[in-house]
């Protein structure tokens, strides 16, 4: 018996690696195309990095962009609401911190991160977040820490 649940757990363990590889195979292919801005391939990639594994918020993202630049609107409105259900709060911090994801700043003109913003906000106000309220704490939290984030400059 214990014989069968190692051989079921090495089955297992192995058939997990080579799903991760078969993501990681394809999200890097739509990366490089986004990067790139081949966006057909970019999406395509992406597409089947969802299929594989659909829990990852950048990946929904990034193929919602290739799709949003290639006028596919349904496309990037599904991949959207699919991410904000995810974790809209990672959505959000994406937004927020856009430094961290240059892929994204072709698409700023483009109206893109506007929605994205309107799609995390829909959920977070679904989840009973009240979404101006956070980011007037936010703020508040932000301009009780300059002060400090200036002495620290400083050598205090």
């Amino acid at each position: 018996m214990a014989k069968i649940i190692f051989f079921t757990f090495c089955l297992f363990k192995l058939n997990s690696q080579s799903i991760d590889s078969l993501y990681k195979i394809h999200a890097e292919s739509g990366l490089d195309h986004l990067l790139q801005q081949n966006w057909s391939p970019c999406l395509e990639g992406y597409l089947k990095a969802i299929e594989i594994s659909g829990h990852s918020v950048l990946a929904h993202l990034r193929a919602a962009s290739c799709a949003h630049m290639m006028g596919h609107k349904d496309m990037r409105n599904r991949l959207l609401r699919t991410a904000a259900e995810i974790d809209w709060e990672v959505c959000m911090q994406i937004t927020k911190y856009r430094n961290k994801f240059p892929e994204f700043d072709s698409l700023l003109k483009s109206g893109y991160l506007d929605t994205v913003t309107m799609y995390y906000t829909h959920s977070a106000t679904q989840a009973g977040i009240n979404v101006p309220l956070m980011k007037e704490l936010e703020k508040i939290y932000y301009d009780d820490q300059l002060f400090r984030i200036k002495l620290d400059s400083f050598g205090y």
